[in-house]
């Protein structure tokens, strides 16, 4: 996943409402994208939301809701308690992106913000992360978000981010991200398996197993012998379950991890040979299996077309 970075410089807007109504929107774009595990539920700022300015008078988040009837309720008290942000937005980093991002100058599309500090951008690009800004100005409604940096050696270098400001960015920057995604678990995946086919929860397991070192190349491996073998069942590797046999056969492929023996992805092979995986997890207790069973056939149903 990646992280998500707010560009403190897009604000404020032309007055508190107008910053209200996009704040409220980028609380929609964030809800969406860390829904399916797009972005990060923690957040990265300069300042918290709530020092950031509502309207050009410097009029803050707190005082605004103070005003109180302004029918923003609840995004109000979403980004004042409930948002999971995090300061400085070059926390993240590691020490030599984030001397980068201390020592480094650079050049915005706007001139006026020529003695702004964007640390947020800069941390954002270093990160490969997703930037959301409110399109106070035509500037910051661009995707990707182009500017230019020079470090310590003079050397001036044009860079981007992503950058999400309103629904049609959204659907860029998701569609981008989700590629992204794919393109890292589907990674030679289709000749190790025979293209074998994931369920969406599936692949997020497999984005989240990255987490974990050597996880990721285990389960590859694995799938790659099974698939070798044609997913032939030998007790070991691949065992055959009771669960979904009405519908159609469902096996487990049995994965050593970390010293335990615990890691388990349920399939089925379709007409041609190929795996049709439907759920992927790590075993937890004897109930395990029947809290999973229905969730992988119904997604292995899908994916093979089964009414």
């Amino acid at each position: 996943m990646r992280r998500g970075y707010v560009n403190d410089l897009s604000f404020p807007a032309v007055d508190s409402m107008q910053t209200i109504q996009f704040l409220a929107e980028m609380r929609k774009q964030l809800g969406r994208l860390q829904k399916s595990q797009l972005v990060e539920s923690k957040v990265y700022c300069s300042k918290p939301i709530a020092q950031l300015p509502m309207c050009p008078n410097h009029s803050t988040l707190p005082q605004f809701a103070s005003e109180g009837n302004h029918g923003f309720r609840d995004t109000v008290l979403y980004f004042l308690s409930s948002f999971d942000q995090q300061s400085p937005a070059d926390s993240a980093l590691g020490e030599e992106h984030q001397k980068l991002v201390q020592s480094c100058v650079v050049e915005l599309p706007d001139p006026s913000h020529i003695n702004s500090d964007p640390v947020a951008i800069v941390s954002c690009h270093l990160d490969d992360g997703l930037l959301f800004s409110i399109p106070s100005q035509p500037h910051w409604s661009t995707n990707p978000l182009h500017a230019k940096m020079m470090d310590d050696s003079s050397e001036v270098q044009s860079f981007s981010c992503r950058n999400c400001f309103g629904d049609e960015s959204l659907k860029e920057c998701e569609e981008l991200l989700e590629a992204a995604a794919r393109e890292h678990i589907f990674s030679n995946w289709d000749n190790l398996t025979n293209s074998a086919l994931l369920a969406p929860q599936v692949e997020v397991f497999f984005r989240n197993a990255t987490k974990l070192k050597g996880l990721e190349n285990t389960i590859v491996r694995n799938c790659h012998k099974a698939a070798r073998t044609g997913y032939k069942v030998d007790k070991f590797l691949v065992t055959k379950l009771s669960y979904g046999e009405k519908r159609f056969p469902v096996f487990e492929l049995r994965i050593n991890f970390g010293g335990t023996n615990n890691l388990r992805l349920l399939f089925s092979v379709n007409s041609t040979g190929k795996a049709v995986y439907g759920h992927a997890g790590f075993k937890n207790g004897n109930k395990w299996y029947s809290k999973v069973e229905t969730q992988a056939t119904n997604a292995i149903a899908k994916l093979l077309g089964i009414p």
